[in-house]
């Protein structure tokens, strides 16, 4: 019984992380292509050290390896 209670909490807080996410980056939705996403979101213009937050709340692993494109996309992967 409590790895329900411990899945259904933790599922809850993976929910409450990928809504603020999205909240965050409410425009990378309407976003189609790569070039398009990093000017519609102005996500291009941020710091990587501003990405490494922005990955690490999404949950991206690998994040620390990462060039800034390859963050961006992994965001955006997680947020679509």
């Amino acid at each position: 019984m409590k790895k329900e209670q411990n899945g259904h909490s933790a599922s809850k807080s993976q929910d409450q992380k990928k809504e603020k996410i999205k909240q965050n980056n409410s425009s990378a939705k309407r976003a189609t292509s790569n070039s398009s996403k990093k000017s519609a979101t102005g996500i291009g213009e941020k710091t990587k050290a501003d990405l490494l937050e922005i990955a690490k709340r999404a949950g991206v692993t690998g994040r620390h390896a990462m060039t800034k494109d390859e963050l961006i996309n992994a965001i955006n992967k997680k947020i679509d």
